[in-house]
């Protein structure tokens, strides 16, 4: 019997955002028993703008 087997969504894989990731614990709020915090981590460092041709590095 060849049945295809779906995995079940996570909660992690709804919150998957493009240049972050989501943290595996999920947070309550005090005082909302049904509300949950996901933390989300930036997956790359952002890159620094390159001095522009014919300027200086200072600017000054």
């Amino acid at each position: 019997m060849a049945t295809s087997m779906k995995h079940p969504r996570r909660l992690l894989d709804a919150y998957r955002f493009p240049g972050f990731r989501p943290l595996v614990g999920v947070k309550g709020v005090f005082g909302d028993p049904k509300a949950r915090v996901v933390m989300l981590v930036r997956r790359e460092t952002t890159k620094k703008p390159r001095p522009k041709p014919g300027r200086g590095a200072n600017p000054t």
